[in-house]
């Protein structure tokens, strides 16, 4: 979906070229036919692109200014000749009336709403036109977005007037500014403002707009020279290249913490490739079903870089599920099903979205297998876990140890890459108490703690998980060992619940150990 605006755009930008070479080609129908289609295309790509006309006009009267003159213009041959753009403005304007009745869907956060929600979305848009100095807002944290937005507009317009002094200057700045005002008008009066500051996509097609007046504001005509020790030289121009740096390196920031943040957003996605495809290889029935628990929607960084407006990445948008992102992505896809736990979740310093479709109540009730995924918000960056698979217990063989109503099916504890993963087969024969809790520790041959992984088994409280399911619970610990403890107890009132072994016989202090072995890989 966010295609459609760079589309769009590129779209436009080809057209123009297209028509640029028709008007000074009036006798080649090639031109005008090949402009008929992009801009075509381009409406049914987006109906921005209803501007065309009036960008083809601004472009028209920066190249051939004479077409714009008096005398032209009384003329009205040369009025129909020399102005094509009427006609695509003109059909732009007509797209325009007839979209108004077309069947489409529109999400009830774009219907546009008039009141007095008008001030930021204008300090939104002024924030775009003076960009490289509203960057500055992030180093300025304790002054406020009108101050910092109107500050930098006031500098802005300083710039444009002194532009404006050299007539040279002053078509390109019509072409540049026009395309931005045309652009923003067609996204400020229709879309509401949340909709507007949420959504920077929008301003694609106003960039282009940003782009060619800026360049004459940084590299303006009509540069008065001095001359120094016989080389001409100015300082406006070296003033003007240090500009042009600074918007550089700061737009590159900029992306490049985009960028940073998203890849720390789609860490689960890595996470379910690598562990769906492992398990095909195991050749687990494609039946099996994925449980994504918090997995994350959208992430923002908790200091934004401009005062007004939301910043963040999205990974799914509400009209996208979670099967098309698995789908996607593995070559092994599962039924995936995304729900949402809010005892798991805390308050990191940067901010989320939750991408939630299934209540886990509302989770096939079939014997399959579902395979569990948890996404936990660490102060740094979200991180997903396997943690498992859960199914209905049938047919099952005699346990290796009991702990209270937990009985443990099979215990392995492998040590690979200093990494010691110790999976866990529960089978539960009544609720346990939603407190009740499993204690992994990794101990060296001289019996000390080395690392430890707490929590019930899956992550899950058990209470979620219905009685007598089978339960596959991986655990993580870093570091080397020989051996692992491992236990129940109450997390309130610490108390360990009895175990016992297969013969019923009393474990010493409540607690299984379990060697570690030597990493063993599937083939």
């Amino acid at each position: 979906g966010h295609n459609v605006h760079p589309t769009t755009v590129g779209l436009i930008l080809l057209g123009l070229h297209t028509y640029l070479t028709a008007i000074n080609n009036h006798r080649s129908s090639f031109w005008w036919q090949a402009t008929a289609v992009i801009f075509a295309i381009s409406l049914l790509s987006h109906e921005s692109a209803i501007l065309f006309g009036g960008f083809a006009a601004l472009l028209q009267w920066h190249t051939r200014p004479e077409t714009f003159t008096f005398a032209a213009l009384k003329n009205p041959k040369s009025r129909i000749r020399n102005h094509p753009w009427v006609w695509f403005l003109l059909a732009g304007l007509a797209y325009f009336i007839a979209y108004q009745f077309l069947p489409i869907s529109r999400a009830p956060q774009a219907i546009g709403s008039v009141g007095g929600d008008w001030w930021p979305r204008i300090l939104y848009l002024l924030q775009a036109a003076a960009y490289p100095f509203t960057w500055l807002a992030h180093l300025l944290p304790n002054v406020g977005a009108t101050v910092i937005v109107l500050g930098a507009t006031a500098v802005t317009l300083f710039l444009i007037i002194n532009a404006l002094r050299h007539k040279p200057n002053r078509l390109s700045l019509l072409l540049g500014w026009g395309w931005w005002g045309a652009s923003v008008l067609v996204i400020a009066i229709p879309l509401s403002t949340t909709y507007l500051l949420h959504g920077p996509r929008l301003l694609y097609l106003s960039s282009v707009g940003l782009a060619l007046a800026w360049s004459v504001l940084i590299f303006p005509q009509k540069i008065e020279y001095e001359r120094l020790k016989g080389i001409r030289f100015s300082i406006f121009h070296l003033l003007s290249l240090i500009f042009l740096l600074f918007i550089l390196l700061t737009n590159w920031l900029f992306v490049r913490d985009r960028l940073i943040a998203y890849e720390q957003l789609t860490e689960p996605v890595a996470v379910m490739v690598e562990t769906m495809d492992q398990l095909a290889l195991r050749q687990r029935p494609l039946t099996d079903h994925a449980v994504v628990i918090n997995l994350p929607q959208w992430l923002a960084p908790p200091r934004t870089t401009y005062a007004v407006g939301a910043e963040f990445v999205a990974m799914l948008g509400d009209y996208l599920f979670v099967e098309e992102l698995v789908e996607a992505n593995t070559r092994h896809p599962y039924p995936t099903y995304a729900t949402k736990i809010p005892g798991l979740l805390n308050s990191p310093a940067y901010s989320y979205g939750l991408h939630e479709q299934t209540s886990l109540d509302e989770l096939p009730t079939n014997k399959g297998v579902r395979h569990i995924f948890i996404t936990h918000y660490a102060e740094d960056q979200p991180h997903t876990t396997y943690t498992g698979w859960w199914q209905f217990a049938d047919d099952l063989a005699p346990p290796l140890a009991t702990f209270g109503s937990y009985h443990l099916q099979t215990a392995v504890a492998q040590n690979c890459d200093d990494t010691v993963s110790v999976q866990l087969v529960w089978v539960t024969d009544a609720m346990p108490t939603p407190t009740t809790t499993v204690f992994v520790q990794l101990l060296d041959s001289t019996g000390q703690l080395v690392s430890q992984n707490d929590g019930p088994p899956l992550g899950l409280r058990p209470d979620f998980l219905p009685t007598n399911v089978q339960m596959s619970d991986m655990r993580y610990l870093a570091g080397t060992g020989s051996q692992v403890l491992m236990g129940v107890y109450d997390f309130v009132s610490g108390e360990r619940a009895t175990a016992v072994d297969s013969a019923n016989n009393l474990l010493p202090d409540n607690a299984l150990h379990l060697p570690v072995q030597p990493c063993q890989t599937d083939e």
